[in-house]
């Protein structure tokens, strides 16, 4: 604490040291006078250059998120688990399809509060179970700012648990768990984060970008089903690896994109089956023969929910296998259905496809 009297001596002394100034300065241009004023040539005006420097403005380029029209509004950097993503406002299933998304109800990791946000468990944080106490997590803004978090914890509740915000500015990271679970679950994993510092940044957007999922031959009049998920039903597991795949490529919505392709086959089979149409089923295999014991069957039951494993090396998937237990007319089968990616031109340009190379079918 300092107290009147330090107050007093310090506006003294900085009085004092004026009147010195001031004394000096007088000096200074008498003897300057008298110099200028003696026997000496003329003095010469010299100039000094002085240098003029222009900052260009900082040109950001805007981006659109990969399959979608939404802006990245933001990137998330996980240098432990080797992931960077985009990052959109929104947690609807057209966002999180496709980046991670922001609940629009909580403030963004570079303001005050705590901010919340969310992504599939078998995409961008299909690893976040890994983050320990004290990793890093940045967000940046393009051209704008870089914020820096540090992990402080994290836990598993129910979705029907309140969240609170955090003692202190930071994010909480949320997605489903397990973090390998392809079905919907009531258990959320949350892993909380706190601001370490906010900084001014020239970082550009860089996003890696990934080849899209594998086409698939199927027939108009069986396309003309649906053969997605939405218009079928199949209880799902978890989704496994198997060869090594990069950890950055499956911190992506690839792996789930890949899937959609899979399930494609796989529901064509059991149209294809259900209508008898070895036709269509010969459309999408290669290698493998129709099963004539199951021409007309129908599903009549799910026994155990489908187990999906991609495979593959660095960046490239070269398979995927969906194993499930059906129940037809004839019986409870164990059903295994290997896809692989093979390399095939089409009207002039390669293109990777999806066909169906491997099926087993045993009674259970």
């Amino acid at each position: 604490m300092t107290s009147s009297h330090d107050k007093l001596t310090g506006k003294k002394a900085i009085l004092y040291f004026s009147v010195i100034g001031v004394l000096l300065l007088i000096l200074g241009i008498a003897i300057g006078v008298s110099i200028s004023s003696g026997n000496s040539p003329t003095s010469t005006k010299r100039i000094i250059p002085t240098t003029t420097t222009t900052t260009k403005p900082v040109k950001c380029t805007t981006v659109s998120i990969q399959n979608s029209n939404l802006p990245v509004v933001g990137v998330l950097v996980i240098p432990s688990l080797s992931m960077t993503a985009p990052v959109t406002d929104g947690v609807t299933d057209n966002v999180i399809a496709v980046a991670v998304g922001h609940n629009t109800s909580t403030p963004w990791p570079n303001q005050p509060g705590t901010s919340e946000l969310s992504a599939h468990d078998v995409a961008q944080f299909w690893d976040l179970n890994q983050l320990k106490p004290g990793a890093e997590v940045d967000y940046y803004m393009p051209c704008q700012s870089e914020t820096i978090l540090q992990v402080t914890g994290s836990n598993v509740v129910t979705t029907n648990t309140t969240v609170y915000d955090l003692p202190y500015t930071g994010t909480i990271l949320e997605t489903c768990w397990p973090v390998n679970t392809l079905a919907y679950t009531n258990t959320r994993l949350l892993v909380d984060t706190k601001v370490v510092k906010t900084i001014p940044s020239t970082k550009q957007l860089v996003i890696p970008t990934y080849p899209n999922a594998p086409n698939v031959n199927i027939p108009p009049q069986l396309a003309n089903l649906g053969l997605s998920l939405t218009n079928n039903t199949q209880p799902m597991g978890e989704m496994l690896t198997a060869g090594n795949i990069s950890p950055a490529l499956l911190q992506t919505n690839m792996p789930m994109n890949f899937e959609a392709s899979a399930l494609e086959i796989w529901f064509g089979m059991i149209d294809s089956f259900k209508y008898s149409h070895p036709d269509w089923f010969a459309s999408f295999s290669k290698y493998v023969p129709y099963p004539q014991q199951f021409n007309g069957e129908r599903v009549t039951g799910y026994y155990k929910a489908m187990v999906v494993t991609i495979s593959g090396s660095g960046n490239n998937v070269s398979s995927m296998t969906m194993q499930a237990e059906l129940g037809f007319g004839i019986g409870i089968y164990l059903i295994i259905a290997t896809v692989t990616t093979v390399r095939q031109t089409v009207s002039g340009s390669p293109q990777n496809y999806f066909y169906l190379t491997g099926l087993t079918m045993n009674k259970v």
